[in-house]
């Protein structure tokens, strides 16, 4: 019975939580993932692997905890410090494209090196991404 009326993205974003991760923001589809695997690039990092395509829609994201971090309660915490992370950080982030995070070890707090590390790998995804677009 509660039907919700389809919103644009501009209306989405006013009626998102001013902290919230909303499903919109997520990279969910299959199609998705491999386009980003087979047309983005891939940068490494000391804790975290990025893959990064630009595209006109507002940043989506994805975060891939493996299994080898250990078991499903510390690959959850993972995910929400990364999580917890982007939602107040969302300036620092490219303001469009795709980005898929995988972590490489596991994290028990979010540290400056960790932060530092993040914010490196991705603006390097994107400088490798630019320069991979232009002849």
């Amino acid at each position: 019975m509660n039907s919700d009326p389809t919103f644009s993205e501009q209306q989405k974003y006013l009626y998102t939580k001013p902290f919230g991760f909303p499903k919109w923001r997520r990279i969910h589809l299959q199609r998705d993932f491999e386009n980003i695997f087979r047309n983005g690039t891939k940068q490494y990092g000391k804790y975290f692997t990025i893959w990064f395509l630009l595209s006109e829609q507002p940043l989506q994201i994805a975060i891939h905890v493996p299994r080898k971090i250990g078991r499903a309660v510390k690959r959850n915490r993972t995910k929400r410090l990364i999580r917890e992370f982007i939602r107040h950080h969302w300036s620092l982030l490219p303001p469009t494209g795709q980005l898929i995070i995988r972590v490489n070890t596991l994290l028990f707090s979010w540290n400056s090196n960790i932060q530092d590390d993040f914010l490196d790998t991705i603006s390097r995804a994107i400088v490798k991404f630019e320069n991979k677009k232009t002849p």
